[in-house]
């Protein structure tokens, strides 16, 4: 199809700009989509790549604005980083949310790098009161949210 995927047995046929394939996920074309399982629905601005591409999902690649939605086990950041989800650097409680600068994954929550918080095994170590990053560091907060 113009702008889209070209479906084949377990997906789309790879094309040189975008995401590496997965299971049943798919390379995107120069103008990017939207991979399903079966194959691909083309978007005008789907999945885009990045200077280092997106690593996809396990139906596929559904990239955000500044980087790609991470992966069932945690996230490949990208330049500006990755959006969290459930179950991949999901920020905790008392932690901190990943930065622009991207997020490590660790075992069980995400290792923010340059400006982020110190890593545990259950995600990140709050600050004094617990701290909620911004561009440039961090924003204390009482409840440690």
């Amino acid at each position: 199809m113009l702008n889209g995927c070209k479906p084949m047995l377990n997906g789309c046929k790879p094309m040189l700009n975008g995401c590496k394939p997965m299971l049943n996920g798919c390379k995107p074309m120069l103008n990017g989509c939207k991979p399903m399982l079966n194959g691909c629905k083309p978007m005008s601005n789907g999945c885009k790549p990045m200077l280092n591409g997106c690593k996809p999902m396990l139906n596929g690649c559904k990239p955000m604005l500044n980087g790609c939605k991470p992966m069932l086990n945690g996230c490949k950041p990208m330049l500006n980083g990755c959006k969290p989800m459930l179950n991949g650097c999901k920020p905790m409680l008392n932690g901190c949310k990943p930065m622009l600068n991207g997020c490590k994954p660790m075992l069980n929550g995400c290792k923010p790098i340059l400006n982020g918080c110190k890593p545990m095994l259950n995600g990140c170590k709050p600050m004094l009161n617990g701290c909620k990053p911004m561009l440039n560091g961090f924003k204390p907060i009482l409840n440690g949210v």
